[in-house]
C-alpha cells in the first residue's frame, strides 16, 4: 500500500518577512486559487492517494494550523516532531510510525512548497517510481530535467537506464552534486547527464530502514525505540529523549549519496521549488519590465524586481535587480542575487532580542 508524507515543518526562513513563526512559508497562497503551497501539494496527490493514507510531518506549533488547512485528514494523520531535526529525522519518524501498522508499505515524499503544473506528468512520474521501488527495494528519487543552469539545485548524475514504465524513464543514480557554482552548473547541463534533486522520493519502508541502519545507525536506532514505544505509557518520553539526542542531517547527506540501490525517475513536468524571494521570479506574472509583483505597487522605470506587498502599497522608482518586500510589521530591500541571505537577517534579528519581527 502507498502512503503519502507531506514533509511540512520548515519555518522558511528564507522568505521572511512573508514568512513567520505565526505563518511559515508553506502556508502562504502565491495566488494560485488563493490556496497554500500546503494545500496544493495536498490536491496534487489526493486523487492519486487517499486522504486516509496521506501524512503530515509538522512541528508542534504548526499542528493546528495545518489541520485547519487540511480538514480531509484526521488529527492523528498529522505528526509532530518534537524538535526539528532535518529530512532524515522527519521522514523516518512517518515510516516507522506506518510501518508499525501496515509492514509491507510504500512511501511517497513531498516537501510541502512545490509548485507542480503538469499533474498528469508528476502522477506519471511517481507511478513509475513507486513500481520501481516494489520491485527493487531501491530508494527512488524523482530528478527533474534541467531547463537552466541553476545554482540553486544540487544535481543528480545519470547511470545506466533501469527501466521504461508508460513512457517515464528510470535510471540508476550514479552520484549526488551539491550546489555547484555557475559555470559548472553549466557543464552538468551541456552534457545531458545530470538532473536536478527535487527531494521528492518513492520507496518502500523496507529498503528505506535498510539504508538508514547501514548508513544513519544511530538515527535507525532511535527511531526503532520510539516504534517500539507507540500506544505505550512511556511514548511521549521516549519519541522526545531519543529525537532530542539525533543529529540533525539531511536524507540527500545522510543516506541517498552513501547507499547503493538509489534509482532516479527523470520527470519532465514543470517543476518549480519555491526556496527563496528570487525564485519567484518563476512563479509571479511579470509586467513589460520584467518584474514579479504581488500586491499593490507603483512601478516608475523600475527592472527586473521581485516586488511583494502585503497591507501597503510599494512605490519603486527606477531600480534594477532587486527585492523588495513589505508586511505590516516589516521590510526586507536587497539584490536578488543577495536574497539566499535573509536566514541571515533572520539569525541578526535573534542576535538583537528583535524576534517579535519573526
Amino acid at each position: 500500500m502507498l502512503y503519502a508524507v507531506i514533509m511540512a515543518g520548515g519555518t522558511g526562513t528564507r522568505f521572511w518577512p512573508l514568512s513567520t513563526k505565526s505563518r511559515p512559508k508553506q502556508f502562504i497562497s502565491l495566488d494560485h486559487g488563493g490556496k497554500s503551497l500546503l494545500r496544493l501539494t495536498f490536491e496534487r496527490i489526493k486523487d492519486t492517494v487517499a486522504p486516509q493514507r496521506i501524512y503530515v510531518v509538522t512541528s508542534a506549533m504548526q499542528r493546528d494550523m495545518t489541520a485547519k488547512e487540511l480538514p480531509e485528514l484526521s488529527l492523528e494523520n498529522i505528526f509532530a516532531e518534537p524538535v526539528a531535526r532535518n529530512t532524515a529525522a522527519a521522514i523516518g519518524y512517518a515510516v516507522v510510525r506506518i510501518a508499525r501498522e501496515d509492514p509491507q508499505s510504500g512511501f511517497l515524499v513531498l516537501p510541502s512548497d512545490h509548485l507542480i503544473e503538469d499533474k498528469d506528468k508528476f502522477i506519471a512520474a511517481i507511478t513509475a517510481g513507486a513500481q520501481v521501488a516494489a520491485k527493487t527495494d531501491s530508494i527512488v528519487t524523482l530528478g527533474i530535467a534541467p531547463t537552466s543552469p541553476s545554482t540553486a539545485y544540487g544535481y543528480i548524475k545519470k547511470g545506466a537506464k533501469h527501466a521504461e514504465i508508460g513512457g517515464v524513464e528510470v535510471f540508476e543514480a550514479d552520484e549526488f552534486k551539491e550546489k555547484p557554482d555557475r559555470a559548472t552548473a553549466k557543464q552538468y547541463l551541456d552534457s545531458g547527464e545530470y538532473v536536478w534533486n527535487s527531494g521528492m522520493f518513492v520507496f518502500k519502508n523496507t529498503g528505506f530502514l535498510a539504508a538508514m541502519e547501514k548508513h544513519l545507525p544511530k538515527h535507525h536506532e532511535a527511531l526503532r525505540k520510539i516504534q517500539g514505544s507507540i500506544l505505550s505509557r512511556e511514548e511521549e518520553t521516549v519519541t522526545v529523549k531519543e529525537y532530542y539526542a539525533l543529529e540533525p542531517i539531511s536524507i540527500d547527506y545522510g543516506i541517498l549519496e552513501k547507499a547503493e540501490n538509489v534509482k532516479m525517475v527523470e520527470s519532465k513536468f514543470d517543476w518549480k521549488d519555491v526556496g527563496s524571494w528570487s525564485s519567484l521570479e518563476e512563479v509571479l506574472d511579470k509586467d513589460g519590465d520584467n518584474n514579479a509583483a504581488k500586491g499593490d505597487n507603483v512601478l516608475l522605470g523600475a527592472k527586473d524586481n521581485v516586488i511583494v506587498s502585503e497591507g501597503g502599497v510599494i512605490a519603486a522608482v527606477g531600480v534594477e535587480g532587486l527585492v523588495i518586500v513589505h508586511t505590516p510589521k516589516a521590510t526586507l530591500v536587497c539584490r536578488k542575487e543577495d536574497a539566499e541571505k535573509v536566514r541571515e537577517v533572520v539569525e541578526k534579528l535573534k542576535e538583537k532580542g528583535l524576534e517579535q519581527y519573526l
